[in-house]
């Protein structure tokens, strides 16, 4: 099976600061990022393990990216040291686990209240397809012209004030010693033909889900990327925006 893949990196509007990384097959960001916009488009082969991640940094500044950093970062050294025959979920488990008490021994180390990144990143071989996530960046599939979201998000059921968005329930960076943020991993078997989202809130904060479902129809991975981050801009654009784009055939 060939997979088509492509994702954007962008600032957004208002954010003076870049915090959101990506793990793209073997490729992460820098802590520090300046550039307007990062692309890239690939060609893979599913009989090699795929692995494609979007993580929201948090926090403020700097610490945020820092967040985003490290779980970028361990995606990328565990896989690199998995041996083969390595069951996907238990290295998504293990990215989690680790980049979670790392995170949190940073915002000890900085003498900060928290700092913290969401996580939602993929696995595929063959024709299936692993999905982790924790906090509220999204994983979706689009199967025969219906989006369905894969990922389940960790925020507050209700607010207090039903004019702001739910807090979150779940991230990595959280005090290991109190609660350890469980992630969500489902897999799912890959149809050809099947597109699949990762993104993050800079995405689905300014794009209905009705246009998101009518964008990613559009042929060529690197074309609905731009789509999708016009028509977050044309949203407000109030956020960084990071997606990852990925076709099965």
């Amino acid at each position: 099976m060939k997979i088509y893949s492509s994702y954007i990196c962008h600032p957004g509007l208002k954010r003076t600061y870049n915090q959101d990384n990506v793990y793209y097959q073997g490729h992460i960001l820098d802590k520090i990022h300046w550039k307007a916009k990062s692309v890239f488009k690939s060609k893979w082969d599913s009989k090699e393990m795929l692995c494609f991640g979007v993580f929201d940094g948090m926090g403020g500044e700097q610490y945020g990216e820092t967040a985003s950093y490290i779980a970028a970062q361990n995606v990328k050294n565990i896989l690199s040291a998995h041996k083969a025959g390595r069951i996907p979920s238990d290295i998504m488990y293990e990215v989690c686990k680790k980049s979670n008490d790392d995170i949190w021994q940073k915002t000890v180390d900085l003498g900060v209240q928290r700092i913290g990144t969401t996580a939602a990143f993929v696995i595929i071989q063959y024709a299936t397809i692993w999905c982790c996530n924790v906090g509220d960046s999204k994983i979706f599939r689009l199967r025969e012209g219906d989006l369905l979201q894969l990922s389940m998000d960790h925020v507050a059921s209700d607010s207090a004030h039903k004019d702001k968005k739910p807090g979150l329930t779940a991230h990595l960076g959280m005090n290991p010693m109190e609660m350890f943020p469980n992630p969500y991993i489902v897999n799912d078997t890959i149809q050809s033909g099947d597109v699949f989202l990762i993104c993050s809130d800079g995405v689905t904060d300014m794009v209905s889900l009705a246009d998101i479902e009518e964008t990613v129809q559009y042929t060529g991975m690197t074309r609905c990327a731009g789509k999708l981050l016009k028509k977050a801009i044309a949203g407000g654009g109030t956020d960084n925006t990071t997606l990852i784009l990925i076709k099965a055939e």
